[in-house]
């Protein structure tokens, strides 16, 4: 479901923190590539693990737990852990906003509010949060997705809950002005949209050209290691060559202009 390259313990050398989906609920792994191999440093079963930016600073990455056999796994209450000396280490928990699953959440600044907190919870709100965990705005977020349910373990046994989909804040010039980038489907197109603080609710600033078909997920980065930054999508759509049944999935990548 989500793959994270981050260096957690400062040594330059990324490992690779990965949470899957299990026949009977999810399961988080923290690997280190070492001698071309891949190594497990330690596997959380019912945990979802996810490298999140601290929201007083966004350049700090936290690794966060959230565990799914909790009384509720949507109180807000994470586990933060740390890499020392070749362990994960828990140092404590940290409460984020009621409604949080760290697969749709993110942190971060955006341009006309720093340190802000951002999820789409169970019932398909988007919701903006300070740093102090308190509500700014509400929107309704059922066109972001794609929507896909998983299955976890709960305290009350295996159930199905809603994975709204993919939230990132990054820059997508060099000005450094933080924007919200979440995925719309509507009318059997999907497009990119980014978005900035208002004033008093999220604002849109750009999109990417609708295309057919359901984006999958997206991420940004500098892919062609050449310091510039693109915007990489995946999209699944109907294959329209003739005799041809059931989707095909593309990858699409868009380069931010300086």
């Amino acid at each position: 479901m989500s793959a994270q390259a981050q260096d957690l313990d400062g040594d330059g050398v990324p490992e690779l923190v990965v949470c899957s989906q299990l026949p009977d609920g999810v399961e988080s792994e923290v690997l280190r590539y070492l001698n071309r191999n891949l190594t497990v440093i330690e596997t959380f079963p019912n945990m979802i693990l996810s490298c999140v930016a601290d929201p007083k600073n966004p350049k700090v990455m936290n690794l966060l737990g959230q565990r799914t056999d909790v009384g509720d796994m949507f109180s807000g209450e994470m586990i933060s852990f740390s890499l020392r000396d070749g362990a994960l280490k828990r140092q404590g928990n940290v409460m984020l906003p009621r409604g949080t699953l760290l697969l749709s959440y993110a942190a971060g600044d955006l341009q006309g509010h720093p340190h802000v907190r951002v999820l789409i919870d169970q019932r398909l709100k988007l919701r903006v949060f300070d740093q102090d965990n308190h509500l700014l705005s509400v929107q309704d977020g059922h066109e972001y997705g794609p929507h896909r349910k998983i299955t976890v373990k709960t305290a009350d046994g295996v159930k199905e809950i809603m994975w709204p989909g993919r939230i990132i804040i990054s820059d997508s010039s060099p000005s450094g002005q933080g924007e919200l980038m979440l995925a719309k489907t509507a009318g059997g197109k999907s497009e990119i949209q980014g978005f900035h603080w208002g004033g008093a609710f999220l604002e849109k600033k750009w999109n990417t050209p609708p295309m057919e078909g359901a984006i999958l997920d997206f991420k940004i980065g500098d892919f062609k290691n050449n310091g510039a930054r693109s915007l990489v999508l995946l999209l699944a759509r109907p294959d329209q060559l003739l005799g041809m049944s059931g989707p095909r999935s593309i990858l699409f990548a868009y380069d931010f202009l300086p």
